[in-house]
């Protein structure tokens, strides 16, 4: 069994101003005078300084966002450690312990955890087996030595409902053994949950009203805090304040710039290449489909009796990774958020070495232009940043594009 350091000769401490100047994109997002976003921002830069990094001592670990937060929250009361990718510096980490064709996420994770080594002591590390990229990460992890626990999701949302349930029950035994307590009652964990969702439903709605005093680059930041927060009860109170001062303005009654719907592979955060760049360009990102938060953007309906199994089936009704045949969820959010925020236009981005959403591409892009006579852009990228200018240049002719589509439909309507 190899080592739990990598045989990468990346330091902790070479990576110190990496990471410093990566997190710059920070100030990039900042350019908003709301103080309640302070805490936010805090929290993604903490999340990925080195010193920070080091002295985290979780006992439980996820890769990614496919797992339902209830069941962990249950057993630990608080946040766990997600891993979820995003950052250009940590796929240095691990560039020698992955084959080449690895997606930047999975990379990000596995350098993520090699970056901060002392967590490996003591932690459980939970690999949802999302895509084949997840499944090469489990087993360089547990060659590694670290402490791993897969979980397998069906390929058939619909028809595999006892399948992934089996596998929920199982993991619950895990942590069951892993933490020393006795399996719990999931229905206080699922109600706090309720409860965050209800906020994030409230932050989203206020906020999207109010694109000119919170961007959505600085909207999709803050949600994507809650997988950094390691006290939730303290997010959620700062997530309210925040909602509470951005209430306080008047909502813009029109918008003028083109608005765009961001949908497909996931956008996290240092790698915001995308809505920096439609900001920059003066267009709005009205929307961004995150796969992992998308089981808040309704209530659940868990029943009178929240149960691991009912927790389990809401979960399938939620997912929208990768580890799906027929991508339906991810079909379903596009048709919601379409009718809700009216985009002039679809980004379906793609991320390099995630093939699973360009085979979904091919499915919704006909649903898209069929149905709802909304122009789609497909957007390939990386975690680098030499095709930023060439990027630019596209998403300008696809932004002058609509406009003129939209000038159109007004002079035709007319």
């Amino acid at each position: 069994m190899n080592e739990i350091f990598s045989s990468n000769q990346t330091t902790p401490e070479s990576l110190s101003n990496q990471v410093f100047q990566e997190c710059e994109c920070i100030e990039k997002i900042r350019k908003t005078s709301l103080s309640g976003a302070e805490y936010f921002f805090e929290l993604a830069a903490q999340y990925f300084n080195i010193e920070h990094m080091q002295k985290r001592n979780p006992k439980v670990i996820v890769l990614g966002t496919a797992l339902p937060p209830e069941i962990l929250y249950a057993f630990t009361s608080e946040n766990p450690l997600w891993v979820f990718g995003g950052s250009r510096t940590m796929t240095a980490v691990s560039d020698s312990d992955v084959p080449r064709d690895t997606d930047p996420i999975s990379r990000a994770m596995l350098g993520y955890l090699q970056a901060a080594t002392q967590m490996a002591k003591t932690a459980l590390v939970i690999v949802p087996l999302v895509s084949d990229n997840q499944r090469k990460l489990a087993y360089i992890l547990k060659d590694q030595g670290w402490n791993v626990e897969t979980v397998h999701l069906p390929p058939y949302a619909s028809i595999g409902g006892d399948v992934y349930d089996d596998e929920i029950r199982r993991l619950c035994g895990v942590l069951s053994m892993h933490l020393n307590k006795r399996l719990p009652s999931f229905k206080k964990a699922a109600l706090f949950m309720e409860k965050i969702g209800v906020a994030i439903r409230r932050f989203t709605s206020i906020a999207s009203a109010r694109p000119g005093h919170i961007s959505g680059s600085a909207r999709m930041l803050i949600l994507n805090s809650f997988y950094m927060a390691q006290d939730l009860n303290r997010w959620l109170a700062q997530l309210s304040k925040l909602s509470d001062e951005l209430d306080s303005i008047p909502a813009t009654s029109a918008h003028t710039q083109p608005k765009f719907l961001l949908i497909g592979s996931p956008v996290y955060f240092c790698c915001y290449k995308i809505p920096l760049l439609l900001h920059d360009i003066g267009a709005d990102l009205c929307a961004y489909i995150d796969p992992g938060l998308y089981r808040f953007a309704a209530p659940r309906t868990s029943g009178k009796n929240i149960t691991r199994s009912s927790i389990a089936a809401a979960q399938l009704n939620y997912d929208m990774s990768g580890a799906f045949i027929d991508n339906d969820i991810l079909l379903s959010a596009l048709k919601e958020q379409v009718e809700l925020t009216k985009p002039d236009g679809v980004i379906w981005h793609i991320l390099r070495g995630q093939n699973e959403y360009d085979f979904e591409l091919i499915r919704l892009e006909s649903y898209i232009t069929d149905n709802l006579d909304i122009p789609v852009f497909r957007l390939e990228t990386d975690y680098q940043y030499q095709d930023v200018e060439q990027m630019r240049v596209r998403m300008e002719a696809f932004a002058e594009l609509t406009s003129h589509r939209k000038t159109s439909q007004k002079e035709g309507g007319s």
